[in-house]
């Protein structure tokens, strides 16, 4: 956590992963939605992943470094002869139920879980193929979206509207604008459309007026700068803030 007042740090929790999220679908968490689909809205969880004699079990590291498996009760059996029963997580919605998937007999299974429960799991739904799912802007999952938003890498929500970057330009999409053909790839910049550096994690602010956002400019080193939701004023640079590295991320704004 980045205190933006006098710029200090504070570590909130580590999560010793080690090998438990090597597996299917290994997780990441270089976005506002891979964070929040990994790691519980509470922050006290971590989804992971280990290989239980050939087959992935699915659940979550605690902050005291324990690993919990929630998935043992939904994989069924399988005789000497045939094939894996894997599951692999699906993540955390933003209400904190968990999800995951089973593969077997063909078929995927999506359960679920209220928020830290380790039993009671219920069916959501089964599926020849699950190849896609996302957050919705109000904190839910969705199975199976519309594939007009296919081409939308969507790095966080704002009110109801995308927040996304090209790279260079920070962009925020009205969700289902006709104008813009349901996700539409580009939306309304935010920045000085005369912008060259990279810019990129944007995340807005809780009364949804500002997005933040991290700025680098060749060898200048890794910034965070804030701009106003209208996009009017110019974007300015939290100045007191050191970068710590360049393999953190901006993934929410509390």
């Amino acid at each position: 956590m980045i205190d933006p007042v006098d710029g200090s740090y504070k570590v909130e929790n580590t999560f010793e992963i080690g090998d438990f999220a090597k597996g299917p679908n290994e997780p990441s968490t270089d976005t506002a939605l891979e964070f929040h689909k990994l790691v519980s809205p509470d922050r006290q969880r971590i989804m992971a992943q280990r290989n239980v004699n050939g087959d992935f079990h699915t659940g979550w590291i605690t902050a005291d470094g324990e690993f919990v498996d929630v998935t043992a009760a939904t994989m069924g059996q399988r005789t000497d002869f045939s094939g894996p029963i894997s599951s692999a997580g699906l993540g955390f919605d933003g209400k904190g139920n968990f999800y995951y998937k089973v593969q077997k007999d063909g078929a995927t299974e999506v359960w679920s879980l209220p928020p830290g429960a380790t039993s009671g799991q219920k069916l959501v739904l089964t599926t020849d193929l699950l190849t896609r799912y996302l957050f919705d802007y109000d904190g839910t999952l969705q199975f199976n979206p519309d594939d007009s938003c296919a081409n939308i890498t969507a790095y966080s929500w704002l009110g109801d509207s995308y927040l996304h970057s090209d790279g260079q330009q920070i962009y925020l999409t009205p969700r289902n604008s006709e104008s813009l053909g349901g996700c539409g790839s580009d939306g309304r910049p935010l920045l000085p459309t005369t912008n060259t550096a990279s810019v990129a994690d944007p995340v807005g602010s809780p009364d949804g007026s500002q997005v933040a956002f991290t700025y680098e400019n060749g060898g200048s080193g890794r910034a965070i700068y804030i701009v106003d939701i209208n996009g009017k004023a110019a974007p300015r640079k939290l100045d007191n803030v050191e970068w710590p590295g360049p393999s953190t991320h901006l993934v929410d704004w509390k």
